[in-house]
């Protein structure tokens, strides 16, 4: 982990913010100790998250340069929003307004 966010930086041509998706609380301990400047936390529950959040903040203040992690969770059911808000997270994405929206479909003939 901590080579690929050092080849990223060392090959961004401008400075750059490196974020790193985590499917699992060691990929995401991993991204923060390697530097990364957000964590994707990808399909995590509130619970899970309620105890890995404080770890991963305690990780980035332990960095040599110290700071702060961005920390996003992804993959939100909009029923679970105020959980999630509640596990200290900074940012929810989530697919549901495309995934579980119902689709009009039109389509339009042109008659020569």
């Amino acid at each position: 982990m901590a080579a690929a966010v050092a080849a990223v930086r060392a090959q961004a041509p401008w400075p750059a913010r490196v974020i790193v998706e985590a499917e699992t609380a060691a990929e995401a301990l991993a991204a923060v100790a390697a530097g990364a400047d957000g964590v994707l936390l990808d399909e995590f529950s509130p619970e899970a998250l309620q105890a890995l959040v404080p770890q991963l903040r305690a990780a980035a203040a332990a960095r040599p340069a110290g700071g702060a992690v961005v920390l996003e969770a992804s993959g939100v059911q909009p029923a679970q929003l105020r959980a999630y808000a509640a596990t200290g997270i900074d940012l929810i994405s989530t697919s549901a307004p495309v995934t579980r929206s119902p689709w009009l479909d039109l389509s339009m003939r042109f008659e020569p």
